[in-house]
């Protein structure tokens, strides 16, 4: 195979049955080995609940050899009863021996082209090298993603602040610093449990009587926020024993029922990713990921968040005979009214992972409408790092009903990393 190109290269559009061993020997090499590229043809492509993905070949030479892939995964977006279909970005890889920015930048104008020609709308969340071919390729950034975290516990921040790089060296101005990392040890026994026990009443506070509590009183002492509020969250299981073919109320008929009844009665301000109960047990089937909803007293489903724990990063190496940190990272949510009871069930979410995990941190992902962004400030979060750009277009259906960024409510659940 050649290093460079002569001409542009051709891009196949075949079905999947022309081309699978192709995508799974380019996927093979790039993204985990053939036994993950065979199971992310199955499950992300063939299994999709909202159709059959598409992939994208670029070839060049006689005969024609793959130097390059894209993946197409089908989405559908609901704005109450509007629908309206997506491709989704994915498993973009380019030989490493083709050193011109010929076949990525053909395989990108290729899925701009065929997404125009089937009138769908396109989203993306590129790392910084693909996201300057997609601008090349006439993709715009439409908005960003931001994450977004909240303190259980004070540990991981005080661990982090001893950890942090100094802006200065030397002098003076490292004293703070030394004495700071020489007494840390001995002050995390006594000070972590106070700052603790504060970050826990404050959330109790916000929750009993608090501005979150003030802006829903309109509703009236018997609105489903308030019963949800005296309610409790039921921790109903994971996703990764539901089979493909068996996705419906034999499996579980608690977690089936609430989760169709919460996405029947979805609000119709934003754009939302279908979230119907054979959507979530394909999305996130792999990952160990988890389902907690959100009950009222009278045992009636209120809201509902996908999440997971994982190791936190950036904490010094366990003591001996402890268990090591942990973040309770959040795929997705969704909750009757959003635009009220987001920041309250977010915060009664917090104060159960308090009380079930060892989670210093939870941790989100959101895009979209700054309304609802602030309901994740509301519930205690703050914003960190830098956003990312997605980029995309709507689909044409979108664009003539003044579709806008800020109509969307896009979580984790829609950007597909772990399939």
């Amino acid at each position: 195979m050649s290093s460079t190109l002569s001409n542009p290269p051709s891009i196949s559009r075949a079905p999947w049955r022309h081309h699978r061993a192709d995508a799974v020997a380019l996927w093979s090499q790039h993204l985990g080995g053939p036994e993950r590229a065979e199971l992310k043809v199955a499950h992300a492509y063939l299994d999709n609940p909202a159709g059959e993905g598409q992939c994208l070949l670029a070839q060049d030479g006689s005969p024609p050899q793959s130097i390059g892939a894209l993946g197409l995964h089908a989405r559908r977006y609901w704005r109450g009863c509007d629908a309206a279909d997506f491709h989704i970005l994915a498993d973009f890889v380019v030989d490493p021996r083709q050193r011109t920015l010929g076949p990525a930048l053909a395989l990108m104008r290729a899925a701009v082209d065929t997404t125009r020609q089937q009138a769908l709308g396109l989203f993306g969340w590129p790392n910084e090298r693909s996201a300057a071919v997609a601008r090349r390729a006439g993709l715009p950034p439409l908005l960003a993603m931001r994450r977004y975290v909240k303190p259980l516990r004070s540990r991981l921040p005080l661990m982090r602040l001893h950890q942090a790089p100094r802006a200065t060296q030397g002098g003076w101005s490292e004293l703070p610093h030394k004495a700071y990392a020489s007494m840390l040890p001995a002050l995390l026994p006594v000070v972590t449990p106070v700052l603790d026990a504060a970050l826990s009443a404050h959330d109790q506070l916000q929750l009993l009587g608090g501005r979150a509590s003030a802006a829903l009183r309109h509703e009236g002492p018997g609105s489903g926020w308030h019963a949800a509020h005296r309610g409790a969250w039921h921790h109903v299981g994971g996703f990764a024993d539901t089979p493909p073919g068996n996705r419906r109320a034999q499996d579980n008929p608690t977690a089936c029922q609430a989760v169709d009844t919460l996405w029947a009665r979805r609000c119709t301000s934003w754009w939302l990713s279908e979230r119907s109960w054979p959507v979530l047990c394909w999305r996130f089937a792999h990952g160990q990921w988890q389902l907690s909803v959100w009950l009222d007293t009278a045992g009636q489903a209120q809201g509902y968040v996908v999440w997971r724990t994982a190791p936190a990063a950036g904490l010094a190496a366990p003591q001996a005979g402890r268990s090591g940190d942990e973040v309770v990272e959040i795929a997705d949510v969704l909750c009757n009214t959003l635009a009220q009871s987001l920041a309250p069930m977010l915060r009664s979410f917090g104060h159960s992972m308090r009380r079930q995990t060892r989670a210093q941190l939870l941790s989100l992902e959101f895009g979209g409408c700054t309304a609802l962004a602030r309901q994740i400030l509301d519930a205690g979060f703050l914003a960190r790092g830098r956003p990312a750009p997605v980029l995309g277009m709507p689909p044409p259906a979108a664009v003539h009903d003044s579709w806008h960024p800020d109509d969307l409510f896009l979580t984790s659940l829609d950007r597909d990393p772990d399939l």
